[in-house]
Formats: C-alpha cells, sequence, structure tokens
C-alpha cells in the first residue's frame, strides 16, 4: 500500500467536500451531504467506503443541530407503522389519495399521518405486498401490531 498516496487522496477528499473535516455546519451543507449520499447508495457496494464515512458526519449533525430538535421529537412520539407510511409518501412522491385500495379514503390516510388513527392490520398486509416490504416494517421495536388478526 503507498502510504503516502492514500494520505493525500484523503487530503483531497477532505478539500473537495463542502464542510471538510470540520463536519456539517449549515443546512447548505446538510443539504448538500444528503444529495452525495442520494447519488453514492444509487451504488451503495461500490461506494460503501464512502457512504460509511459520510453517513456518521450526516448523522451527528441531525443528532445536534436545532434544525432537527423539533422535528426529531415529533418522531419519536409517532408509532413505526405512522412513520413508515410517512416514509413510502415521500419516497414515492404520493399524495394521500394514493392509497385507496390499501387503506381507503383519504381522511383516513391523514388521519393516520397525523397519528389520531393506527393502520390495521389488513391495511399493513396490503401496504407491504404493494411495496414490497415486510409486514414487520411497520412494527415499533415492541411489535405492537399483531398481525395474526
Amino acid at each position: 500500500m503507498d502510504n503516502q498516496k492514500v494520505i493525500g487522496l484523503a487530503h483531497t477528499l477532505q478539500a473537495l467536500l463542502p464542510f471538510g473535516c470540520s463536519g456539517i455546519n449549515s443546512m447548505d451543507q446538510y443539504d448538500q451531504a444528503i444529495e452525495l449520499m442520494g447519488i453514492l447508495e444509487e451504488d451503495a457496494i461500490k461506494n460503501a467506503f464512502f457512504i460509511d464515512y459520510l453517513l456518521p458526519i450526516i448523522e451527528r449533525y441531525e443528532d445536534t443541530s436545532p434544525d432537527f430538535f423539533a422535528s426529531s421529537n415529533r418522531i419519536a412520539k409517532m408509532d413505526m407503522a405512522q412513520i413508515m407510511l410517512r416514509v413510502l409518501v415521500v419516497h414515492y412522491s404520493l399524495k394521500t389519495s394514493d392509497f385507496i385500495n390499501e387503506i381507503g379514503d383519504e381522511s383516513i390516510v391523514i388521519e393516520i399521518i397525523n397519528g389520531k388513527r393506527e393502520l390495521t392490520n389488513a391495511e399493513i398486509k396490503k401496504l407491504a405486498a404493494r411495496f414490497n416490504l415486510t409486514p414487520e416494517a411497520f412494527f415499533d421495536k415492541q411489535g405492537n401490531i399483531d398481525l395474526r388478526k
């Protein structure tokens, strides 16, 4: 291994990143890091080393930035099914009306997203099938959803 070459590449990388060694210090830098992570994840196996480098930097900013404090507290109060539904909406650019076959009326989807109603076992099974997920993806740590019903 050419140690000097590796060190030189590390310095070049630090100089190219908008946040260098100091970590992310602004939402603009955070947005740039998230955009870069999205590109890296397109070929996650090839980019695993860099993903492993970048992910803790992003997480540290999310854990310590006041920009994330309110949303972190709000997310902590949600159950996993509610979080998964929100993730599906964002990830697939869906509207609340796009779940008519799995959940029903748009108003019901909104109630679930807002935490006023929980997903039923049947709804979870349908969502899991549609998005090629296991129903367990909708569980919280305590596994509070019983799919036998």
